[in-house]
């Protein structure tokens, strides 16, 4: 009686289900239910009745949708939160032409859109090509052809092409002339031709029974039908093509996720939890694609290797990230970035990439080579901090989508190398934030690499450098000045030594002033000169990208000489630094084990959460809440 009552005044989970926004991550839900049915509205109480075919408008950010089985064409506008309303048709199967709100689909399966305003739609049942004019708001009927699987729309010839596998043949709709015609028939290579799409401006083809995927290469001065052959790659039971950036894709009849090549490559999707699958893992189906006339698949143009497929009654989006080979190198994210996108590099040595792992036998020593795998990219703080960004920002109605990306130089100080590779990383892949986990100092680096035209070590070692005695590799400078100080306080010093000092952290814990400032200049010169190289850059935010720097407490290193060495590095060079070794050292216990010479799965979750709240309430990260009228969020009366 209660609970009827509470579902009577409030509907069951009426202000939960309604108060997240949709979330972008890698393998994200986009619009529908479990369950079949009809709904407009909200993403997550849309409604769809078997939706295959769906067609990508970069221009307007929507998502058109072909609900075969509720007759009707439906857009998700993914601009307005995944948004789910009807363009035309209605509940009742038909061929009427005209107003869109009078028009009429007859079981609609195939979607392919010429420009923002046009949109060509097949009825399965009634054979029948027809137009959306999506500005004038009017269906028109274009022609009827039989048997069509696929249909792909190539704008040099303003001609749809059409796949006909029972027919054995691809025929040309010329929009221009309205007329029909075959271009493709009872060809040996493609004796079925069933799945169409359109790379580097040719048309290409999955037979039927084949399982091969060919590219039509036509030259530019020969019409369309004359051509040669080009073997892409060979996948069996293709149910849908697609192209994104110079790549092509497919899904198989298991629903897999292939990159089409020789040989082809099946893409294995990222969970939070560091662990990436196959789509039938554990008997399990990620995706499960309609076997109908259509498999719903597209491509996300704005965003490179993103994708839109339809599964059961719903429809997902997945990336490509390339997985499979990653160790310390970061996922291959699309060099440019998605609109609506904030990205975080994150660097740093092997504390920056490495995940010890926890063995399931409680006797076995905390080893990290002791699992293969163990050091997933996944399992990593940065990507930790990544998917807690995202998944906040769905619960705070958030617009904003958070990228952190990895760049680690294992057993490298940041001073070392950031000079010469982050500025123009940061540049490339359009970088809103770069904030450093600090490791050692680096400035060894100035007694066994010869000085470059700026004053600062070069990059690589030159061995005949190394042979000069010490006292002849620093000559001027903080180098020359920090070796006549060890000799001065008579620590141990020789002129075969690579550097003064063990090249570590002895020199740091000295209390002698005149050292740490030598030190502070060695270490930090790079790292200034880095920033104000980052200050020169502008975003496609328009603003120059923020660097911070911070320190994590480890085994491997003295922590309190560390933290007053970098803090007074900070203030030097005005560079922004943030210690959070109270932080993590308050809650390694309950985080246990956190860490040994690195980071355990624990302490990196502990390190993201960190790093999590510090950013967003110091304002490092943007993240203001985007509540639409109507809506409520977590915590909302």
């Amino acid at each position: 009686m209660i609970w009827m009552t509470f579902c009577a005044a409030y509907g069951p989970f009426s202000g939960m289900a309604n108060a997240q926004a949709p979330m972008d991550f890698y393998q994200t839900f986009v619009a529908g239910g479990v369950s079949s049915g009809f709904a407009d509205g909200a993403f997550d109480r849309a409604r769809f009745h078997d939706p295959q075919g769906l067609a990508y408008d970069e221009e307007n950010e929507s998502l058109y949708v072909a609900d075969s089985g509720n007759h009707r064409i439906r857009v998700v506008r993914l601009d307005e939160m995944n948004r789910v309303e009807t363009i035309a048709g209605n509940d009742i199967a038909g061929t009427q032409d005209g107003p869109v709100s009078l028009a009429t689909f007859e079981y609609p399966v195939l979607l392919t859109l010429l420009s923002p305003t046009r949109l060509v739609v097949y009825d399965d049942k009634s054979m029948a090509i027809r137009m959306v004019d999506l500005k004038g708001g009017k269906v028109s009927t274009l022609t009827k052809v039989g048997g069509v699987s696929d249909m792909v729309y190539i704008p040099t010839d303003d001609s749809l092409y059409l796949a006909e596998p029972d027919n054995g043949k691809v025929e040309r709709f010329d929009l221009r002339s309205n007329l029909l015609s075959v271009v493709l028939q009872n060809n040996a290579n493609m004796p079925h031709p069933k799945e169409l799409a359109v790379l580097h401006g040719n048309l290409c083809l999955a037979d039927r029974d084949l399982g091969s995927i060919l590219e039509w290469v036509t030259p530019a001065s020969s019409p369309i039908g004359k051509g040669s052959f080009s073997l892409l790659g060979t996948v069996s039971s293709v149910l849908s093509l697609a192209v994104t950036g110079d790549k092509l894709y497919c899904i198989d009849k298991t629903g897999s996720l292939v990159e089409v090549g020789n040989p082809s490559r099946q893409v294995h999707f990222i969970t939070p939890w560091g662990t990436p699958f196959d789509n039938q893992d554990h008997g399990m189906s990620f995706i499960q694609p309609s076997f109908g006339p259509k498999a719903g698949f597209a491509t996300a143009s704005a965003d490179t290797r993103k994708f839109f497929i339809v599964s059961n009654q719903q429809i997902d989006s997945v990336r490509d990230l390339h997985v499979e080979n990653v160790f310390d190198m970061d996922f291959d994210y699309p060099v440019k970035k998605p609109k609506n996108t904030f990205r975080i590099l994150a660097i740093g040595g092997s504390r920056n990439c490495v995940v010890y792992p926890i063995p399931d036998d409680p006797a076995k020593h905390l080893d990290e080579d002791l699992v293969p795998g163990g050091n997933t990219m996944q399992k990593t703080f940065c990507k930790q901090l990544e998917f807690k960004l995202n998944l906040e920002a769905s619960f705070q109605d958030n617009k904003l989508h958070y990228e952190v990306l990895n760049f680690s130089r294992r057993g490298k100080s940041l001073s070392s190398w950031v000079y010469e590779d982050i500025p123009d990383f940061v540049k490339k892949y359009d970088i809103d934030l770069v904030i450093g986990m600090t490791e050692g100092s680096g400035y060894q680096d100035y007694y066994d690499k010869p000085l470059t035209s700026e004053g600062i070590p070069s990059r690589t070692i030159n061995q005949d450098y190394l042979l000069k005695p010490l006292s002849q590799r620093a000559t001027t400078g903080p180098a020359s000045d920090l070796l006549k100080r060890c000799k001065a306080l008579k620590i141990p010093v020789s002129e075969k030594q690579d550097s003064p000092g063990d090249g570590l952290w002895s020199l740091f814990c000295t209390g002698d002033a005149q050292i740490e400032k030598d030190l502070i200049q060695l270490t930090g010169q790079r790292l200034d000169m880095m920033n104000a190289k980052l200050k020169k850059i502008r975003t496609s935010s328009g603003k120059a990208p923020q660097f911070l720097l911070y320190y994590v407490p480890t085994d491997l290193f003295p922590n309190e000489c560390c933290v007053t060495f970098w803090k007074a590095l900070g203030d030097y060079y005005h560079l922004p630094f943030v210690d959070f070794s109270d932080t993590y050292n308050a809650l390694k216990v309950v985080y246990y084990p956190a860490n040994a010479a690195h980071y355990s799965l624990y302490g990196n979750r502990l390190i993201a959460e960190i790093l999590f709240h510090y950013l967003i309430q110091n304002k490092y990260v943007p993240f203001s809440r985007n509540v639409p009228e109507g809506r409520k969020g977590f915590g909302d009366e």
